[in-house]
């Protein structure tokens, strides 16, 4: 069916659904960018030097020795993170462009 077919009431909810979509994926990607935070970011930058050590060396580590050490070891999957954030801001911004295209047709 063409859009120009479409009643007003109808056109507004598609609107409407692509809106709630939009606002699902931004709150799964703020969700996942959250989380990331509360796992990744430290106080002080990660070291290789202070992960290595975390991991070579007996006897009381620091904890700026343990972060780095799992900023490290967890690489994968900080940039997984990023990656499922940065599909969800993706799809967005084509829903939203998408909406915008549709209008500027109608005119």
């Amino acid at each position: 069916m063409l859009k120009m077919d479409l009643s007003v009431s109808d056109q507004l909810r598609e609107k409407e659904d692509a809106i709630e979509r939009c606002l699902d994926k931004i709150e799964k990607a703020r969700i996942i960018l959250g989380r990331w935070e509360d796992e990744y970011v430290f106080r002080e930058k990660p070291i290789a030097e202070a992960a290595i050590k975390f991991g070579s060396v007996r006897g009381p580590k620091t904890a700026h020795q343990r972060q780095s050490f799992k900023w490290f070891h967890e690489y994968e999957n900080i940039k997984q993170f990023v990656r499922i954030a940065n599909d969800y801001v993706t799809e967005v911004k084509e829903l939203l462009e998408k909406c915008i295209i549709d209008e500027e047709l109608k005119e």
